[in-house]
């Protein structure tokens, strides 16, 4: 269960994960469970009408492409002299 929100300048990831049961003999579980919430500062250059998020296998992918003719923060300044 995930919710992702823009706010202040954050990228908001909030969840909610359920305790699983087995109804085995054993279960071994190595991750945690309940309520998780995440603020990732979004850069200046990104496009926030276009971020994109999707799952692939249980993975959370999130994109976040630049504005139209932002400049690359590791632009090269040739020093004259």
């Amino acid at each position: 269960d995930l919710d992702l929100s823009i706010k202040d300048g954050f990228l908001i990831i909030c969840g909610h994960k359920a305790e699983t049961i087995d109804g085995g003999a054993y279960q071994i579980s190595e991750r945690r469970f309940g309520r998780f919430e995440r603020a990732v500062p979004l850069p200046s250059h990104v496009d926030r009408t276009r971020i994109d998020a999707r799952l692939e296998s249980g993975v959370l992918v999130i994109t976040l492409p630049k504005k139209t003719g932002a400049a690359s923060p590791g632009e090269k300044v040739q020093i004259h002299g």
